[in-house]
């Protein structure tokens, strides 16, 4: 059984709002972390975290995780002994929990203190009674808390500095009410008369929001327990932290659907020969090869590898000399494709990145059912893609071997298809 143990202000029964608050934490804890331990140990309506001011009305509430084999029952150890749970009337007061219906949970088990004195100070446990063999030993973390027992609440001083200054805990035994207080000096001894130590607590309690707000303003109270901020603040730690939730799903939307849009229009880009009007068989192959390459790469094609290739008397199909004026360009590739024995592919970072050099080979292969033929040149290192990564390429990034580069280039292109006839 696991628990969340917290400590309030005495109130004669739990309002349902906050059973269901405690409830939502514990789901959400309990879904966070598993199987593991899951505790939160709190003092709710009060500026210290374990100190309980003398005569105050203060309960233990204690919301334990049920399970088939463990039941709600819970028992309340103070300093390693077992407090009588039939203590049901008087200055202290014992309430049990219950499973709450179609779930794994209890209600909250309380253990409440009238009157608070300094024989109640001590380390409070909240356990199982399953485990009342070996509470003195196995003790879950969460289920323990430290209670103190003092005349007044410290209060604190802001201490004066040039810049935004920390506040800073009182002493024991004295306390600061005043939001000017600037030293340890203002930090007052604690009323020895128990009516003027209910005044103060008082005013403590419900002036203590407005406290610090001249000389620390912008920091927040030790132990997180008080706020200084402004309304405004207030406001901006809430909206913004939203806008900004807000502002990055959007951009999740954007980017998914533009992505979406660009497979959409790559789909219609390596699709668009549906929409030609050809028929491959009749395309006559009347030139060598069509050079496929990024426009990014058109200094070396036009200046180092179209004029090598003209030398050699190839007939290339290359698109600054051969696309026709007024068609379109998808006509072109076809004729470029088909009309061509081979295609040369210029493989780069730059080609990979142009839809329509990965066109142009995507259809390059695609003919290959006609016998075409796919060469591929790595002009820079880079990956393959999938489509040609079983293809052997010819390497120009070889500085060294770059006669050989060219010879092989020569005969690969010169080869005869599986098609062709040889003529002798």
């Amino acid at each position: 059984m696991k628990f969340i143990v917290t400590f309030t202000r005495h109130v004669d029964m739990l309002n349902f709002s906050e059973l269901v608050a405690i409830i939502l934490i514990i789901m959400l804890a309990d879904a966070a972390t598993g199987s593991k331990t899951t505790s939160d140990i709190k003092l709710e309506g009060s500026i210290s975290e374990h100190d309980v001011v003398i005569g105050s009305n203060v309960n233990l509430t204690c919301a334990a995780f049920w399970s088939p084999k463990k039941s709600c029952n819970i028992m309340w150890i103070k300093n390693s002994k077992r407090l009588d749970e039939k203590m049901k009337h008087g200055r202290l007061q014992w309430l049990l929990g219950k499973q709450i219906s179609f779930t794994r949970r209890c209600s909250v088990a309380k253990f409440m203190i009238r009157n608070f004195s300094s024989n109640d100070a001590g380390k409070y446990e909240c356990l199982s009674i399953d485990k009342i063999t070996s509470f003195q030993t196995d003790s879950e973390e969460g289920s323990i808390i430290q209670i103190n027992a003092v005349t007044c609440y410290q209060g604190f001083y802001c201490p004066k500095t040039k810049t935004k200054s920390v506040p800073k805990r009182c002493p024991t035994g004295t306390f600061s009410l005043y939001k000017n207080a600037t030293s340890i000096k203002d930090c007052l001894p604690c009323p020895a008369d128990k009516s003027k130590r209910e005044h103060w607590k008082r005013r403590m309690e419900t002036k203590i929001v407005a406290m610090f707000q001249t000389n620390c303003h912008s920091s927040s109270l030790i132990q997180g327990k008080t706020s200084n901020l402004s309304s405004g603040a207030k406001v901006a730690i809430i909206v913004l932290p939203a806008i900004a939730t807000l502002v990055f799903v959007m951009g999740v939307l954007y980017a998914f659907r533009r992505r979406k849009a660009m497979i959409k229009y790559r789909e219609k880009l390596l699709n668009s020969f549906k929409d030609v009007d050809y028929d491959p068989l009749k395309v006559p192959r009347s030139k060598d090869v069509f050079v496929c390459y990024s426009s990014k790469n058109r200094e070396w094609v036009h200046e180092i590898l179209f004029p090598k290739l003209k030398s050699q008397n190839f007939k290339v199909f290359i698109d600054f000399v051969d696309f026709e004026i007024g068609k379109t360009i998808d006509d072109n590739i076809v004729k470029g494709i088909y009309g061509s024995r081979k295609t040369l592919f210029i493989l780069s970072k730059d080609s990979l990145k142009s839809l329509y050099a990965r066109k142009e080979l995507y259809h390059a292969l695609a003919a290959g059912k006609t016998g075409h033929q796919v060469l591929v040149i790595l002009y820079e290192k880079c990956k393959a893609p999938a489509e040609i990564a079983g293809i052997v390429y010819l390497d120009w990034t070889d500085e060294k071997n770059r006669d050989r580069f060219w010879e092989r280039l020569y005969n690969a292109i010169r080869r005869p298809l599986p098609n062709e006839t040889v003529h002798v």
